[in-house]
């Protein structure tokens, strides 16, 4: 979790190192303040979401895979 310090709030390492242990696709998040500037980095092997970022863009695509 140290090597999280300084890139966001030690507050939401947790948050960001559970979603990377996790091996997520997406991190929903309603926390811009903090999570913005990880979200335009591109560092992190999943995608940083709002929640409704992921209703509007990323559910139709998820529905339309499983109506396949």
């Amino acid at each position: 979790m140290k090597r999280f310090s300084g890139q966001i709030a030690d507050k939401d390492i947790p948050v960001l190192a559970s979603a990377l242990r996790g091996g997520v696709d997406f991190l929903i998040t309603g926390d811009k303040q903090h999570f913005e500037k990880l979200k335009v980095s591109g560092r992190y092997p999943f995608k940083i979401v709002t929640p409704a970022e992921f209703l509007h863009d990323i559910l139709p695509e998820i529905i339309r895979d499983i109506e396949r």
